[in-house]
């Protein structure tokens, strides 16, 4: 082989070495650009789902805090409402009562209450008292009963009140107490 067959063959087997080491460069550096480009997909597509969870957290969030203004808007409505049919209910009560307070039988009940407060504390001093509307019935309950019976300085609708002195003692038979008590059970269930 001659000097210029070698210089060729040699020239050949260089660039044959260079070229395989330039596509095994190519071909790592390829494979590296591919890696890093799965790793940034990866990454991408973890803080994508991470900024979608983190939006969708704050959509149920925001739809909680309207869902439970809606909510509070409801109760009010509701509460106003109950609080209004209440307020009728208990002003048809009051009117029946007033009503009931013109019968014979609300005379018979308050001589009855009287009678029985007297008879379960008939060993002491019982002062009774009646609403100042019921003031006309005062002479037919003090014959009836034959017990002191004072017209109240304070309303209280109807009924009677004892007061029994010596063992410091209120007995209130008043419909203003008994309404007070009811109103304060009564609910309206939905």
């Amino acid at each position: 082989m001659t000097i210029e067959e070698k210089m060729e063959h040699f020239k050949n087997v260089s660039l044959d070495n260079a070229s395989a080491k330039s596509n095994d460069i190519l071909t790592a550096y390829k494979q590296s650009l591919d890696e890093q480009f799965e790793k940034h997909k990866e990454t991408a597509l973890l803080e994508s789902k991470s900024v979608e969870s983190a939006k969708l957290n704050a959509v149920r969030l925001e739809v909680k805090r309207e869902l439970s203004k809606v909510q509070a808007e409801v109760r009010r409505t509701v509460t106003l409402h109950q609080n209004k049919l209440k307020s009728q209910i208990f002003s048809a009560v009051v009117e029946k009562l007033n009503a009931y307070k013109k019968t014979e039988e609300y005379k018979k009940e308050l001589i009855s209450q009287i009678n029985k407060i007297s008879s379960d504390f008939n060993d002491t001093t019982v002062e009774f008292y009646i609403d100042s509307s019921d003031e006309s019935l005062l002479s037919d309950l003090q014959s009836h009963t034959s017990a002191d019976i004072k017209i109240s300085t304070v309303p209280f609708i109807g009924g009677c009140k004892a007061i029994i002195s010596d063992k410091n003692m209120l007995v209130d038979n008043s419909f203003k107490t008994k309404l007070a008590e009811e109103q304060e059970k009564f609910t309206i269930s939905i």
